[in-house]
């Protein structure tokens, strides 16, 4: 069974996670989503993790590697939702982790080296090496374009509104309607001075610990979202809002 409701989504969705044509990816650059399997979508036991990893830099490519990723078996589907990279992976780093692994796990074998690799006593760990770069692709960090709240809260009036107004609508880039609440993208560099002060007293004013927190802020490149047109476990993730305004509401 696939993850995908509606590839008119997938497609609005990519048009605003890839970069523009004024600053487009640099050619070290791509992008990546993934299928992650989530303990707290299912009722039943699962071990968590990255199912499976796939890299695109244009809008064709991701709705391909989005069906690529969505594939799983009838039990791990209600337990599995797909996201994606938000900011660009450094493709260069990736291999360059690659390789280091690649030569540890020969230097363990001629016993020059004293530690061995994550899943190196594989007799077929040379030839899964496509697995390690994936998962250090999706590691590698280039640059940050966007940066992300979470909002763990489902009504739209509370805290993504207040989340809407300090950030201010110029700087949104997409709002994405998750199974817990929305992910609110957005482009800090085109924030007024007066709004980032607003943005701080709205995260600060949250005063859950632990499950109860209503908004965070998402630090540093490496953010995901969950990517709209596709599933989290049950949930049909959609774009709430965005900056084009095709048909979305305000």
């Amino acid at each position: 069974m696939d993850m995908i409701h509606s590839e008119e989504e997938l497609r609005h969705a990519f048009y605003h996670l890839i970069p523009s044509e004024d600053h487009p990816l640099e050619g070290h650059e791509c992008l990546s989503l993934y299928r992650h399997l989530r303990k707290k979508y299912a009722d039943y036991p699962v071990k968590e993790g990255l199912k499976k990893i796939c890299c695109y830099r244009t809008i064709d490519e991701g709705v391909l590697a989005a069906y690529q990723a969505s594939l799983c078996f009838s039990k791990e589907r209600s337990a599995s939702a797909l996201y994606a990279h938000i900011n660009p992976r450094h493709v260069p780093e990736a291999v360059k982790a690659t390789h280091a692994k690649y030569y540890q796990w020969l230097e363990y074998g001629a016993g020059t080296c004293k530690e061995q690799v994550t899943r190196g006593t594989s007799s077929n760990f040379a030839g899964t090496l496509y697995r390690t770069l994936e998962i250090e692709i999706s590691h590698s960090k280039s640059r940050v374009r966007l940066s992300m709240i979470d909002v763990d809260d489902n009504d739209p009036r509370t805290w993504l509104s207040r989340i809407r107004t300090a950030i201010g609508k110029e700087a949104i880039e997409v709002i994405i309607e998750t199974k817990n609440g929305f992910h609110v993208l957005f482009q800090r560099s085109k924030m007024k001075r007066e709004a980032h002060e607003a943005l701080r007293e709205v995260l600060a004013s949250d005063t859950g610990k632990g499950k109860d927190v209503k908004v965070t802020s998402m630090k540093g490149c490496a953010l995901s979202c969950a990517l709209p047109g596709a599933y989290q476990a049950d949930h049909k993730t959609k774009i709430l809002a965005c900056s084009c305004h095709l048909g979305k509401s305000e």
